[in-house]
Order: structure tokens, then C-alpha cells, then sequence
């Protein structure tokens, strides 16, 4: 003798709820995952953007600290201080332009193009807010 309304069919549609419970946490477990690899590859290639940009830096720096200590930028340098430039068929390649391109940022794209490419320009400020120029003094 049955007691409930319902009784039969309960054992028929048990676990349907954990069925469809398990398939929600999934897609969203995917999802998720999906975001943390594409947040990842960001995050590593713009790393890699501020390596490349911080050694193009250093080159023409230590170049530039060359040049103020002996009177003249080394020849190796192959750009001058003040004059911007682009590394796109820069011909001799400035040295910052070498080791930009040896961190795998080479110029690819010609200069004014829309299309998205790897290009390095490097350009001088005249001068820096709050900041007072220095003088060398010969002693």
C-alpha cells in the first residue's frame, strides 16, 4: 500500500539534480580555466614587452655614459643623443635597436602602417618635471 502521492515516481528522477549540478560546475571550472591561461599568455608577453624594453634602455644608456665620460658616443652606438629614431630598416642598427631585436622585439612593421607589429622608436625628452638639469664640472 502506498502512503504518498509521489512515491513511485521519486525513484524514477533521483540524481538529475546532481547531474545537472555537475555539468553547471564544469562549464564554469572550463571557463575559469580558459581565463587563467589567456590572463597568463598576457601577463608573460608583457613581461616580455618591459625585458626587451628595459635592455633596449640599458644599452643606449651605458652608450649615452660612454659618450659623456670620453667626449664623444662610442661607434658602436650608431645613434645620437637628443635625435629620435625608429628601428624599423634603421641602417646602421643603433644599439639599443640590437638588443631590443635580441629580446625578440625587432622592427617589422614601416613606420606610420596601422597593422600591429613588434615596432621600436626611441625618443628624448627635453626635459622632466621637478627635475633640474645637470652641469658637469671639470675639476
Amino acid at each position: 500500500m502506498k502512503t504518498g502521492k509521489f512515491r513511485g515516481r521519486t525513484n524514477r528522477e533521483s540524481g538529475q539534480v546532481v547531474l545537472f549540478t555537475m555539468l553547471a560546475l564544469g562549464l564554469f571550472l572550463l571557463g575559469a580555466m580558459a581565463f587563467a591561461i589567456d590572463l597568463g599568455n598576457m601577463w608573460f608577453n608583457r613581461q616580455a614587452a618591459e625585458t626587451a624594453a628595459d635592455a633596449a634602455c640599458t644599452a643606449g644608456a651605458m652608450d649615452m655614459l660612454v659618450g659623456a665620460t670620453n667626449g664623444s658616443m662610442p661607434s658602436g652606438a650608431n645613434f645620437t643623443v637628443g635625435t629620435s629614431f625608429d628601428c624599423n630598416n634603421a641602417s646602421p642598427v643603433p644599439a639599443p635597436c640590437s638588443y631590443a631585436a635580441l629580446n625578440g622585439f625587432g622592427s617589422s612593421v614601416a613606420k606610420g602602417s596601422t597593422a600591429l607589429g613588434n615596432n621600436v622608436s626611441v625618443s628624448f625628452q627635453n626635459t622632466a618635471p621637478g627635475v633640474t638639469p645637470a652641469t658637469l664640472r671639470n675639476s
